[in-house]
């Protein structure tokens, strides 16, 4: 946890702050005199403002449904208790301010990048709004607003009408590295009626919440199907369909007088996948480095332990992103 405003937690998967500015204003008001410096007196804190700011990839972090939550408890007019991973509290903030710019869209008009910024202003606090009504407010945010809500294709038919109401748990598993994600469903089979999906065949699966666009994470290839009971229960296990053996394949080379980009990019060419570098990443310079008898995912991640980076496959596209940043 890097910070949580109320029930909200700052972290990777939600909303990962690469700066925090913060900023106190105290009160000295002066009057004038005559052949002397002005006479100031001290009247007390005034404004103690919180400013964080970042870049989410929603293939990796947070999203429209992050930011969309935060409107959601800005729109409350409440404050909220401010604390650190430590421990620290900061104090009651309220949200002042929600700002996201969207770039580098998908097909369906989704961003793939969106730079935000949330600027949070302190308020009077009382013990009683620090530890006794957080739970209540999370309740009625969440409760009254948001709705979980998911869509399940097989191959390329909708099946989520199919499975709805024997739907007992669905499990989305994201790893990091290229280390395959991992889907599990649980149906309930009482019936004996659940057509088994092929080992082999693709699910491919949306989540979010009702009212707002679903948002796509990832194809899953098919690779167990188990059958148990009484209660007759069928669980499917299928896992990304990302990962080629190319990257895997152990390789022999050698690269001179180039930069961390340039190589990300040859490697996503030959491995048939779209390259997605960070701009701080992108432009480091590479004088020498051998690929000796090591495959492209362990060259991959020896280069993003050497310069900072994280390295992952996603829909498609070979991910080189800051660590910590998404």
């Amino acid at each position: 946890m890097m910070l949580a405003l109320g029930m909200f937690v700052f972290m990777r998967q939600t909303l990962p702050h690469q700066t925090m500015q913060r900023e106190s204003d105290y009160r000295w008001p002066s009057n004038s005199r005559i052949g002397k410096r002005d006479a100031y007196q001290f009247l007390g804190v005034g404004e103690e403002n919180m400013t964080l700011a970042g870049v989410l990839y929603p293939e990796l972090t947070g999203g429209k449904l992050t930011m969309t939550t935060l409107r959601l408890m800005a729109d409350e007019g409440r404050a909220w208790p401010l604390l650190d991973g430590t421990g620290m509290i900061y104090g009651m903030y309220v949200i002042s301010r929600v700002s996201e710019t969207g770039s580098i869209f998908f097909a369906d008009g989704t961003p793939r990048k969106i730079d935000f910024t949330l600027s949070l202003t302190r308020v009077d606090e009382s013990l009683a709004a620090l530890y006794g009504d957080i739970g209540k407010q999370a309740e009625s945010l969440i409760g009254s607003t948001l709705t979980p809500d998911y869509m399940l294709m097989l191959d390329s038919r909708d099946i989520t009408g199919n499975i709805s109401d024997r739907l007992m748990s669905m499990t989305l598993t994201d790893n990091r590295g290229f280390e395959a994600d991992q889907l599990d469903i649980e149906l309930n089979d009482a019936d004996g009626q659940v057509g088994l999906p092929v080992r082999g065949a693709v699910l491919t699966v949306y989540i979010g919440w009702k009212g707002f666009a679903l948002v796509c994470k990832g194809k899953f290839t098919v690779d167990e199907v188990e059958h148990r009971g009484a209660p007759d229960v069928v669980t499917i296990r299928a896992r990304s369909a990302d990962f080629r053996g190319t990257l895997n394949s152990r390789r022999e080379g050698s690269w001179h007088d180039t930069t961390l980009g340039a190589i990300v990019e040859a490697i996503a060419s030959r491995n048939r996948l779209e390259a997605s570098v960070a701009p701080s990443l992108a432009g480091i310079k590479i004088p020498h480095i051998d690929q000796s008898q090591e495959s492209d995912a362990k060259f991959l991640t020896r280069l993003a332990e050497r310069n900072g980076g994280e390295v992952s496959v996603k829909m498609g596209k070979l991910l080189f992103l800051k660590a910590g940043q998404g």
